[in-house]
């Protein structure tokens, strides 16, 4: 047996199972100096977890941002409650304004800066996705997505771009260009979240690849 010989990093190897998988995003290019901004918010904290979004505060209501000095004399176990429950109100304004957007049509993505996007597939380490925007090698993107889970869990990356792709035919239906992004700003509790949902998800394609 020989002892000298390397093992394998089971724990690395997870971030890079990649998985077919369909659900809408949104995405938007950013500048260098953007990227330098908003590097450091994504990197320390998850992303149901931050105060401020893309330099912007979360918001309740379109007037009253969530202040978390209130908190700090509050009893913790009603504390949490009180995070749960703002959340689960944010969650439900932004599904509110996703539909908003639906209704307005793709011009509303436009307005805001960020565009309509459908994931192909995805790792701990990178996703590919389909839009109607050609992106260019090295373009810095921020990907703001849902993944599809009860509850749905809200995940916000920075990625650079590694390659896009063209389409005729029959994939255009899903958008013009397929993009893939490579991680490049991510919390990794949010990495983590994506790594489940990957393992998840390759569990149940095994299972009904079986069954057939």
């Amino acid at each position: 047996m020989n002892e000298n010989k390397p093992k394998f990093d089971y724990a690395a190897a997870r971030e890079y199972v990649r998985v077919d998988t369909s659900f809408p995003l949104k995405f938007s290019v950013i500048s260098a100096e953007e990227y330098k901004l908003k590097r450091e918010l994504y990197l320390k904290s998850r992303t149901v977890n931050r105060v401020e979004t893309a330099a912007q505060p979360v918001q309740v209501s379109p007037a009253d941002a969530v202040d978390m000095d209130i908190l700090k004399d509050m009893d913790p176990d009603l504390a949490r409650i009180w995070i749960f429950q703002i959340r689960m109100l944010v969650s439900i304004e932004k599904k509110l304004d996703g539909i908003a957007d639906i209704i307005k049509g793709s011009e509303a993505c436009k307005e805001n800066g960020f565009c309509d996007g459908k994931c192909r597939d995805m790792s701990g380490s990178g996703i590919a996705f389909y839009g109607s925007r050609q992106l260019n090698k090295d373009d810095i993107v921020e990907i703001k997505m849902s993944l599809p889970k009860l509850p749905p869990i809200p995940i916000n990356i920075i990625g650079m771009v590694v390659k896009c792709e063209a389409f005729s035919g029959i994939e255009i239906k899903e958008g013009k260009y397929l993009t893939a992004v490579k991680f490049a700003a991510i919390n990794e509790e949010d990495r983590e979240e994506i790594v489940r949902f990957v393992l998840e998800r390759q569990r149940e394609q095994i299972k009904a690849m079986k069954r057939l």
